[in-house]
């Protein structure tokens, strides 16, 4: 059972992707600038807590708590914040030089990754 839903699954992935690229066809540069830099973000944010499970999408980490633990997530949580502010900045600038289908194809690889 699990295969003909995997299957299923993918196929329409697909199909939203497919759609998804038509819609970021009609946009600016600018408009998938601004796109790409909040899914980038987006990654940013996922990224140190990938190893840890999270029981629902309330964003609750299932991680041990302690002073040191509390102290440890703050610092990467004020690292990514200024990772994502200095990104945001400098890319903002140099991704519109970039191919718009170059654009459009890293937006759907960040979409299917940030998923």
């Amino acid at each position: 059972m699990k295969k003909p839903l995997i299957i299923v699954l993918l196929a329409f992935g697909m199909k939203a992707s497919a759609q998804q690229e038509q819609s970021y066809e009609q946009m600016s540069k600018m408009q998938l600038t601004k796109i790409y830099l909040e899914q980038v973000q987006q990654l940013a944010l996922a990224v140190p807590y990938s190893s840890f499970t999270m029981p629902d999408t309330s964003g609750v980490i299932d991680m041990p708590t302690s002073k040191y633990l509390k102290n440890k997530r703050d610092a990467v949580t004020e690292v990514t914040a200024n990772f994502n502010k200095t990104i945001n900045v400098e890319l903002y600038e140099v991704i519109p030089y970039a191919d718009k289908q170059q654009i459009i194809q890293a937006i759907l690889f960040l979409e299917n990754i940030n998923w």
